[in-house]
């Protein structure tokens, strides 16, 4: 199956949820709830710090987690834990458990932190931005591969009026160019590849000279050690999402280190 095809059998089923979605809960309804949430949080200024910014995955251990009370008191305590350890930001997906269940979720994980929550849905529907909003989420992730261009450009401009950040998605120049014409200030690159994990750094760098300084770059590779995270902000990442095997205290720590690589 090529990947044209794989893209849009992805993008028709995101829709037959956002549907069924809609069907229980209208349009209307959900951007009357985003428009009285709590104000965005800035996720710019988040993978704008000095050195290398650390995006971290909200994750806990699920043993004897039964109810929903559970799973709330959880992530909010991973969540809490994360950010003492150095996170400059949290990621969180509505796909992990259950959209019902990991939203609430990521709600709770917001709600226990001061730093802001990106949601790492595959978004195609304005219905979804405007429910990002609700379950607190202060940016999101917009694919330029599986987007036409004034399908992204509209998604990221309501994402922009409702106060949200959108990280769009690239993973090579065209797209880049497709992302700077949409008004994108923070690209979220998935980097070349050598072979199946093993990044291409000069690729990488290639891609990444060419962009204007204020235009913000999110290593999408989940980033595992310190020397990972020095390799990529050599190569022009401004912060990473990292592994969820990672140590978040070591990559902060890595992050902010005199010998980190920086655009700025």
């Amino acid at each position: 199956m090529c990947a044209t095809d794989v893209h849009g059998e992805l993008f028709a089923a995101v829709q037959r949820q956002v549907a069924r979605r809609e069907s229980a809960v209208t349009f209307e309804e959900v951007k009357d709830r985003s428009r009285v949430a709590a104000s965005a949080r800035d996720a710019y200024a988040a993978v704008d710090a000095d050195g290398c910014s650390i995006i971290a995955q909200v994750q806990y251990n699920q043993h004897g987690v039964r109810t929903t009370q559970q799973r709330i008191h959880r992530a909010a305590l991973a969540a809490m834990e994360l950010e003492m350890q150095g996170a400059h930001m949290l990621a969180c997906s509505g796909a992990l458990f259950g959209r019902e269940v990991a939203s609430t979720e990521m709600d709770a994980a917001r709600g226990a932190v001061h730093i802001p929550v990106l949601s790492l849905d595959t978004i195609v529907d304005p219905y979804q931005v405007h429910e990002a909003r609700c379950y607190g989420a202060d940016a999101l992730v917009l694919r330029a591969d599986l987007l036409e261009q004034p399908r992204l450009e509209a998604l990221l401009d309501r994402a922009e009026t409702l106060g949200m950040s959108a990280f769009v998605q690239i993973g090579d120049a065209e797209e880049a160019t497709r992302a700077l014409r949409a008004g994108a200030s923070v690209l979220a690159v998935v980097p070349p590849l050598r072979q199946a994990g093993d990044i291409d750094h000069f690729a990488l760098g290639q891609l990444v000279a060419g962009l204007p300084s204020k235009i913000r770059v999110v290593m999408m590779a989940d980033v595992l050690t310190p020397r990972d995270l020095f390799n990529v902000a050599a190569a022009g990442a401004d912060a990473i999402l990292a592994d969820v095997e990672a140590s978040i205290p070591s990559l902060a720590t890595a992050g902010r280190h005199p010998a980190c690589a920086s655009r700025r």
